[in-house]
């Protein structure tokens, strides 16, 4: 008897399709030059202009003068329902018969555009997102041309560390629940990393940023990689790791350092268009449904769950859990942060909590809910069969949030963190 051969596997693909202006002066160009043809832009009313409505009217007005008089649509992207899809429907008619869309702002601005875009582009897409509901929590679209009809997009993010800039991924809420939207039409033509549009931003809030792009990286490399992940990919994730550690800690002393945002904002655009995520699988690590819930219900930002929740991740993977990440490669990757940072305990788990305490990421409060009813929530958006929580079931997660939440009377019990 003859076993039937095996299936070939799928070789890594990596392809990178926005073109990256970087630099003071970087953001006034893109918006002047055209991406596909390299062209300038003559002026004309065929551009909006998303921006911030929190930004400084001087900036957002001079990149509007620049891109040849585009018509401004502010965004209050502190508003509950900023990231709504409803959100992303209406701009889509706003859209319509558009050549360009310049987005500035944070990365719920640039995923607003991004989704704005795509809908403009793919009349059903709106209804695929909403099939099922507020689940499944993740929607995948084909690789397609950019429709004739499709304003191209330049993305000029004012923040650091979401990346959106150059992702082909972006957020979306539905009734409340996030859903996650993979597409390549979500993934700008042009951006632009320029201190002068992060000038504004925190040091708090920037050392915020470079904190989310380290997680990115230590989300994938710390878990099994695929067959077709080549060692070039780890030693590029180890690399950033220590380039993030050491401009985020030096945001603290320099953060109207112009060099210093530069460099940090191109470390975060490198943790998507590098090679460190080669060969991964995508959906591998699994800080980022476990805290987006957990950040919803405590109505937090993301790195202030992502700070509460990681070490506790870790410490389940340290004890052998390989759900949660392979022990000896997290120890691998904190040492290349600690080499960085001295002074963090060599302890991984209980240095993410002193890095996040470094960099002053606030403490996370206690949210309304139990853990039985976050882990609920965890599965029926990103678990039960979708590839986000894999294996994980609602009582590994409950476990979980409750070592979280303090409810389980642990020494790692306090909930602040």
């Amino acid at each position: 008897m003859t076993t039937a051969p095996a299936p070939p596997q799928i070789p890594a693909t990596w392809s990178r399709p926005t073109l990256l202006h970087v630099g003071v002066g970087s953001a006034l160009r893109a918006v002047t030059e055209g991406a596909a043809e390299g062209g300038l832009v003559a002026a004309d009313d065929g551009t909006v202009v998303l921006a911030d409505s929190a930004l400084p009217r001087g900036l957002v007005q001079r990149l509007a003068a620049a891109s040849g008089g585009g018509r401004i649509l502010d965004v209050d992207a502190g508003a509950p329902d900023a990231s709504d899809l409803a959100r992303a429907e209406a701009l889509s008619g706003q859209l319509s018969g558009a050549e360009r869309v310049i987005a500035v702002g944070g990365g719920t601005v640039l995923d607003l555009a991004a989704m704005g875009r795509l809908l403009t582009a793919d009349p059903d897409a709106a209804a695929r997102i909403r099939h099922g509901g507020s689940r499944p929590g993740l929607v995948v679209f084909p690789d397609v041309r950019r429709p004739e009809h499709c304003p191209e997009l330049i993305a000029v993010p004012t923040t650091v560390g979401t990346a959106a800039e150059v992702s082909a991924v972006a957020t979306t809420v539905l009734g409340g629940h996030r859903k996650l939207v993979i597409a390549p039409l979500l993934a700008a033509d042009t951006a632009a990393l320029d201190p002068w549009t992060t000038g504004t931003l925190p040091p708090t809030l920037l050392r915020e940023g470079v904190l989310e792009a380290l997680f990115r990286v230590l989300n994938s490399y710390t878990m099994e990689p695929g067959p077709h992940c080549p060692p070039t990919a780890d030693a590029e994730s180890l690399h950033l790791l220590g380039q993030l550690a050491a401009v985020g800690d030096h945001l603290g002393d320099a953060a109207d350092d112009a060099a210093v945002r530069t460099d940090a904002a191109l470390l975060s655009a490198r943790t998507v268009l590098g090679c460190s995520q080669l060969g991964r699988d995508p959906f591998a690590g699994k800080i980022w449904y476990v805290s987006n819930e957990l950040a919803t219900v405590a109505g937090v930002r993301k790195m202030v769950a992502t700070a509460a929740t990681a070490p506790h991740l870790w410490r389940r993977a340290l004890a052998g859990d390989g759900r949660f990440g392979q022990a000896a490669r997290i120890r691998r990757a904190w040492e290349a942060v600690r080499d960085n940072l001295p002074g963090l305990s060599p302890d991984p788990a209980t240095g993410l909590r002193g890095l996040a305490e470094r960099w002053s990421v606030p403490r996370c409060p206690r949210p309304s809910v139990s853990a039985a009813a976050l882990a609920s929530r965890a599965v029926r958006a990103w678990g039960a069969g979708l590839p986000m929580l894999g294996a994980l079931r609602t009582a590994d997660l409950r476990s979980l949030y409750a070592d979280i939440l303090g409810e389980t009377g642990s020494s790692e019990g306090d909930s602040s963190r």
